[in-house]
């Protein structure tokens, strides 16, 4: 599998693309195996944004509008953390697209971040994993996201758990496109 760097010239940053080695799907996190998939929805279509919390609105809405406008008005399922940042952007972006949009929070709603509260009423579905409260609950909350996705979107700058889910969705074989925004790019 190739897996080189490609230099976008719209902004300092790296793009890298890393493509499906495989036809398997993704598999139930062994994390908190006990998480099931609720409901009759096909997620084969799906698609996981996983983004970091220190991106700004503007600074999100040029890179959602760079590299996810291809693929809106597919009728696809979008999964979301609901967290505060790329994740509130990402979902205010697509509702505005009038995308399907899915909010995974590894708790309950009334555990997110005020700023994110508003987002829950909006979309189509919220699953509430209603795990122990814990640092780990965050990596398992990705884990059920990307497990049920075809394609993941990874917009970091290097903090948080974005990057070790960009890893765990290479191992399990989906297509991820990763993009490493440089904090000089943050307004």
């Amino acid at each position: 599998m190739k897996n080189e760097p490609i230099k976008d010239n719209a902004k300092s940053h790296e793009r890298v693309s890393i493509t499906k080695r495989s036809n398997l799907k993704g598999q139930q996190s062994s994390f908190f195996p006990d998480i099931e998939n609720t409901g009759n929805e096909s997620l084969s279509n799906a698609i996981t944004i996983s983004g970091s919390r220190n991106i700004d609105q503007e600074t999100g809405t040029i890179y959602l509008d760079r590299y996810l406008s291809s693929l809106v008005n597919q009728n696809r399922i979008w999964l979301i953390g609901g967290a505060r940042g790329m994740d509130q952007w990402a979902t205010e972006w697509l509702l505005d697209h009038k995308e399907t949009c899915w909010i995974v929070v590894p708790f309950t709603t009334i555990d997110q971040p005020n700023s994110t509260q508003s987002l829950f009423r909006k979309v189509e579905k919220v699953i509430e994993l209603k795990l122990p409260k814990s640092k780990s609950a965050y990596i398992a909350r990705n884990k059920y996201m990307v497990d049920r996705s075809e394609l993941v979107f990874g917009f970091w700058t290097g903090k948080g758990g974005t990057l070790s889910t960009i890893r765990y969705a290479i191992n399990a074989f989906k297509e991820v496109h990763a993009y490493h925004i440089k904090q000089k790019d943050i307004k």
